[in-house]
């Protein structure tokens, strides 16, 4: 599933890897948990960034600010604290500048122009 992104030093947080796994768990595959759980284990080997209350705070600033969701917020701030320089998403805005450290990029969306 990631093997196709080149990261050089990937940044997971718990909010992707609680995603992985819908509630109820009753309404999963039964290939998804393992599926999860290998993704899980994968990420072991990299820097997990903690949700904490201090995150949780400035997540709520941020949401604020740039009126985006909180969740959107959170990811924000946890790259921003991970000193990532590029989040992908497909939900926020392509392009979007964050406190000049930080770039959103839409991996869907294509980046040659058309002349």
């Amino acid at each position: 599933m990631f093997s196709q992104v080149p990261f050089t030093q990937p940044r997971w947080g718990w909010i992707f890897v609680r995603s992985l796994l819908p509630n109820p768990p009753g309404t999963l595959k039964p290939e998804e948990p393992k599926t999860a759980y290998e993704l899980v284990e994968n990420f072991t080997y990299y820097p997990l960034v903690q949700i904490e209350p201090p995150l949780i705070l400035s997540a709520i600033q941020r949401h604020r600010e740039l009126l985006v969701s909180f969740w959107d917020a959170l990811i924000i701030e946890a790259a921003l604290l991970s000193n990532c320089t590029i989040v992908l998403s497909e939900d926020m805005q392509d392009g979007q500048r964050i406190d000049n450290k930080l770039t959103i990029r839409n991996p869907f969306v294509s980046r040659h122009s058309s002349v």
